[in-house]
This record gives C-alpha cells, structure tokens and sequence, in this order.
C-alpha cells in the first residue's frame, strides 16, 4: 500500500511547490507595480486619496489620525496654519508616536519656496515615509501633491496637475506659484 500512495504524495509536492512558486511570482508582479491615486476613506475626513501607503486628505480627528496610523502613517504634514483649528493637533499626533510638521498657508502669496522645499523633502524621505498630508479640504494639498509628484517623482507636468486637481486643487493662484517653483528648480538642475 506504502508503494500506491507514494507516487500520490509527490504529486502533492509538486503541486504544492508549482502554486507556491506561481504565488510568489504574483505577488512580485503586485509589489512591482508602481502605486495609482486613489479615492479612499478615512472615518468622515473629506476629500480622502491613497497614493500607495500615502494619504492625502482634508482635515482628520484625532480618531482619524490613530486610524492612518494603523495603516502605517509615520509623518503627517498639515497645510493648516496652527489659527485654522481649534484643539492641539501636534499633541495627539505625539500621542500616537507620529512625526508633525506644520507648515500652514492660507492666501497665494503666504505659500511660499520654504513650504515648497520643506514639504517636497519630507515626502521624498525615506525616512519619514509615508506620509499624510491634510488641509482643510484637500485644495492646498493638490498644491504640493503637484510638487511632490514633479520634483521626486520625475512625472511630467501635465499628468501631475490632473491628480493634483483630483487630489482637490482648485485655486488657480497655488497651482501657478507651484509651477514657477517647478520651473525654478529645474533651472538650477
């Protein structure tokens, strides 16, 4: 009887072996593919995209902030000046063993390179990611989505303003101050 089932556990072998093998080729492909923007959720937060492990969003609460962190969100930047809300975000963000940078803006002409700069390099770090960026409504963060996308992502300008309007941009004045930015520093490249 030994000698009949044999020849029946190799076949499982085998099998087992092929799907295991097809498996890991899938998940290769899966994991090889570059990340698309995304519709997503976030408890009630407006305006809510994933870009791979990055969310970009509207205003979260608290509860929200914990929830992202689940998802492994290790740094939030918000677009939001420290006047827009009224209780201490960076506090429970340091609750929650999360990186904060506030780095608010409200009119055109108050986003300036600085912010550009510092939020470009904080989400092309590594280290930092990733990374949730939130406004209010997701306007200013279509903004420096643009940016990002151009600047460490090397996409082309134009695929970059269409997610950056799906993301929420909608002011005119930030899209342009953005791209003279872009044009600036590619300039010194």
């Amino acid at each position: 009887m030994q000698n009949h089932s044999r020849p029946l556990h190799q076949a499982c072998v085998l099998t087992s072996a092929l799907l295991f093998s097809m498996l890991c080729c899938l998940t290769t492909v899966a994991a090889d593919k570059p990340p698309t923007l995304m519709k997503s959720e976030l408890g009630a937060t407006r305006n809510v995209h994933s870009f791979g492990k990055t969310l970009l969003c509207g205003q979260p609460t608290a509860a929200e902030f914990a929830e992202a962190r689940k998802r492994g969100i290790k740094t939030v930047i918000t677009l939001r000046e420290k006047t827009e809300i009224d209780w201490n975000e960076a506090a429970a963000l340091r609750k929650l063993n999360m990186r904060f940078y506030q780095l608010g803006f409200r009119a055109p002409d108050s986003l300036t390179p600085e912010i550009i700069e510092k939020t470009v390099s904080i989400m092309g770090d590594p280290k930092s990611t990733p990374v949730m960026l939130h406004c209010a409504s997701a306007n200013r963060v279509g903004a420096l989505w643009l940016a990002h996308r151009v600047l460490n992502d090397k996409i082309d300008i134009k695929k970059a303003r269409e997610e950056a309007k799906a993301v929420g941009l909608r002011t005119p004045e930030y899209e342009q101050r953005v791209l003279e930015y872009i044009k600036q520093k590619k300039s010194r490249q």
